[in-house]
């Protein structure tokens, strides 16, 4: 995603979140406007272009289709974050591996605290080695 940003963002870097909006998300398929409004970015080119017109609608019309459409949307949109989430658990788990670590054995010990005056990046997150104890 971030490579496809930088490619059409303009030089000054204040519109990548249009950018961001406009586009077909992996996860969900879907452009991000239109799961929150409904409906595709009006974007520049729109204005300078125009864009296709749509048959005006009386106000009931208009919002019942909408939220049939975001209704019909938001279902397709969580099953498809299902569906990846579950393939994303799949992986990781076909990856993983369990540790068995017997009494004594030399470990390093994750302590990621903050250390007051200290650069976070720069802090070591491990400490050790150590023996394991019981």
């Amino acid at each position: 995603m971030e490579e496809r940003l930088s490619k059409v963002v303009a030089e000054h870097q204040k519109d990548w979140e249009t950018t961001y909006r406009s586009a077909v998300h992996n996860t969900t398929g879907q452009i991000l406007a239109r799961i929150v409004f409904g409906r595709k970015l009006r974007l520049p080119c729109d204005i300078l272009f125009g864009s296709p017109n749509e048959e005006p609608k009386e106000v009931i019309d208009y919002v019942d289709d909408l939220k049939e459409m975001l209704l019909r949307v938001h279902k397709t949109v969580r099953h498809k974050i299902r569906m990846v989430s579950d393939r994303m658990k799949t992986s990781y788990d076909l990856k993983g591996t369990s540790a068995e670590f017997q009494s004594q054995n030399l470990v390093m010990l994750y302590n990621p605290r903050k250390r007051k005056g200290r650069c976070p990046m720069l802090s070591p997150e491990w400490e050790g080695p150590g023996r394991r104890r019981k």
